[in-house]
């Protein structure tokens, strides 16, 4: 008799071991999954990283696999993410927009956060670092080139919308996305043509060793 019970109270033993360590795996499990790159940001600056969300698997001339974690920042986001201009890198993309979604609407990082538009994400970025002072007003300087143009249109031939996510993010006095695609639609045949385009809209004059401008018309020398 006492030897049945003995078997019973083992047997009940295990099955109650069995279910705590099944649900405290499946507790591991859920943390795992909700452990995320963007986890307790407080900035903008704190979504400068790598995702290891966005990851792609490669393999070396010796036939190693290893794990390439794709990055995204404040500069890369406007034209890297912008719609056409997609490459292995915007696997990161709607991992820096939740991370972005996560400093503005001050929640923790999770997955289940709904990441914002790209508009959404270029607006919030764009003021932030004009907050920070790292995006001043375009101005000329003594040279009378502006920086703000020059980076703009360092790559007038970008693919998709990613000019109008660079006029935007270097203009500031662009207010919006909108208005950026109208002025990129005139300055992505050139480089020429973009310094033109943007100067006469800021109505600034922009010296240049490779030609001249006429209103937003190049004519080079």
């Amino acid at each position: 008799m006492y030897a049945r019970l003995a078997i019973v109270i083992g047997i009940l033993f295990l099955i109650l071991l069995m279910s705590y360590d099944e649900t405290e795996t499946e507790t591991e499990t859920e943390t795992e999954n909700e452990s995320v790159s963007w986890a307790n940001v407080e900035s903008v600056s704190d979504c400068d990283m790598q995702y290891k969300e966005a990851s792609d698997e490669q393999r070396n001339s010796n036939g190693q696999t290893y794990t390439i974690n794709y990055s995204m920042d404040a500069d890369g986001f406007f034209d890297k993410c912008a719609e056409g201009n997609m490459g292995p890198w915007s696997k990161a993309c709607p991992y820096y927009q939740q991370c972005i979604a996560s400093v503005k609407n001050k929640l923790p990082g999770t997955v289940d956060i709904e990441p914002l538009s790209y508009a959404a994400t270029a607006e919030y970025v764009r003021d932030y670092l004009i907050k920070q002072n790292e995006l001043k007003n375009t101005a000329e300087s003594a040279n009378s080139r502006s920086d703000n143009i020059l980076k703009a249109c360092s790559n007038p031939h970008e693919r998709g919308k990613a000019l109008d996510g660079m006029i935007y993010r270097y203009i500031p006095e662009v207010p919006d996305l909108d208005v950026a695609e109208r002025l990129a639609l005139k300055a992505n045949s050139g480089y020429g043509e973009c310094i033109c385009v943007l100067h006469d809209y800021l109505n600034l004059d922009i010296d240049m060793s490779i030609g001249k401008c006429l209103a937003d018309q190049f004519i080079s020398y």
